[in-house]
């Protein structure tokens, strides 16, 4: 939710980099959490899937998905199931895809192989796209180095 969110405050202060994490751009990147939880009522999100789904991580022996079991208890259940909504109305109108692509100075960094984000990088139009390897979703825990290493890269191909 975090790319989404920065790319929205992007639109309203002058920057010299925006370099997009993994965040939400199209429809297919809500596929695998935000979509299920914004199909969920209210009511059965608040009360069960928020519980479920944080049981579900603490289960994972992946570095990053164990970051994340740490850091989603500690939030709103229903919060998360408001955002979920409103990233899967943003992703699904390509309005933010539209907003980063028209950005000046942009970069597109995922973790892991090519074929996580295949269906998204032919829609990047030529945007630099940097793989961190070793990495999942949260490509700064699972490999910091690596993370910093491509940021660099981005920054001093000015």
């Amino acid at each position: 939710m975090g790319g989404a969110v920065g790319l929205l405050v992007a639109q309203k202060v002058d920057l010299a980099w925006f370099v997009n994490v993994e965040g939400n751009l199209v429809a297919e990147d809500c596929a695998l959490v935000s979509g299920k939880t914004a199909r969920m009522s209210s009511d059965m999100f608040t009360t069960t899937g928020f519980y479920r789904f944080a049981e579900r991580l603490k289960q994972s022996p992946r570095k990053d998905v164990q970051a994340w079991a740490q850091w989603y208890p500690k939030c709103d259940p229903a919060a998360i199931h408001q955002i979920s909504q409103s990233l899967v109305e943003w992703s699904d109108s390509g309005r933010l895809l539209e907003m980063f692509l028209a950005m000046d100075n942009k970069a597109y960094v995922y973790g892991g192989e090519e074929e996580r984000v295949e269906y998204l990088l032919p829609m990047l139009e030529g945007v630099p796209a940097y793989s961190v390897p070793d990495s999942g979703h949260f490509a700064m825990v699972d490999n910091p180095a690596g993370f910093y290493d491509a940021i660099a890269a981005i920054v001093s191909s000015e």
